[in-house]
This record gives structure tokens, C-alpha cells and sequence, in this order.
């Protein structure tokens, strides 16, 4: 088996119209946001999953990988995440430049895209202390 790690981007925002028309002939709202990419970092025999979330409206993400949740940057989010082959060049000792190529292990996996028009509905603030009862210090 093999992990394939070819590039492939993903949008903060699509339109799925041209997907979408023909089971959804009644709505004109075919606009999503991106709101959760659940990345694999591995080979296909080992490897570790985490996530990226945009818990609001915003567009302030946040790491959940284990014990470590902290906020993310879009770089982190969107470009680091896209897989693919990637050359970067080194100069050696005798002003020779090398070329090397190195492919991305971190590749987004699954994303969850929200219907904008229902979002609101969908995505509140969190009440910090309705959470901390469930958390245990």
C-alpha cells in the first residue's frame, strides 16, 4: 500500500452549483465555506491525524492536534496542507547549486464544507463555561 501524496487544493469558499442543480432545482444557494480540514501526516502504514477548525463565523482557525490546541494561521491551514512534490535548492561548498525535491507527508483528508446561508443557524459562540463543566483540570 501506498499513501498518494499529490497536490491538491481546496478553497476556503466553493459554489457546487454545476454539482449540485440538478438534485437541488428549487435553491439558488449553492455556496459553502470550509469550516473543518481533518489532515493525515504519515505513510500509508503509520501515520497521525489532526484537525483544523473554524469553530465561528470568522475565519479564525484553530489546531486540535492531541493535547496541543492553539490558534492557526490560513498558510497553515490551506497551502501547508495541499500535498504534492516541492523543489527547494542548497548551495553547496563550491558555489555549485543543488536541486532537491521532497514531497509533503501532511495532506488534508476529509473537509467539511457548511452551507453559508444556514450557517448561522448551525455555528453559535461557545459558552466557555458550559464547556468547562465537562472539563476536567
Amino acid at each position: 500500500m501506498i499513501k498518494i501524496n499529490e497536490y491538491f487544493k481546496f478553497y476556503n469558499e466553493i459554489n457546487l452549483q454545476k454539482y449540485l442543480q440538478s438534485f437541488n432545482e428549487n435553491s439558488a444557494d449553492f455556496n459553502y465555506c470550509l469550516h473543518s480540514v481533518i489532515v493525515h501526516k504519515g505513510s500509508a502504514n503509520c501515520g497521525h491525524y489532526y484537525a483544523y477548525i473554524k469553530p465561528y463565523i470568522e475565519n479564525n482557525w484553530v489546531l486540535f492536534d492531541d493535547e496541543i490546541v492553539r490558534p492557526a494561521d490560513f498558510y497553515e491551514v490551506f497551502d501547508n496542507n495541499f500535498g504534492g512534490s516541492h523543489k527547494y535548492f542548497k548551495l553547496k561548498s563550491k558555489g555549485e547549486i543543488s536541486e532537491t525535491t521532497y514531497s509533503f507527508e501532511s495532506n488534508a483528508y476529509i473537509l467539511v464544507y457548511v452551507k453559508k446561508s444556514i450557517r448561522e443557524n448551525l455555528i453559535n459562540k461557545i459558552n466557555i463555561e458550559s464547556v468547562r463543566k465537562y472539563y476536567k483540570y
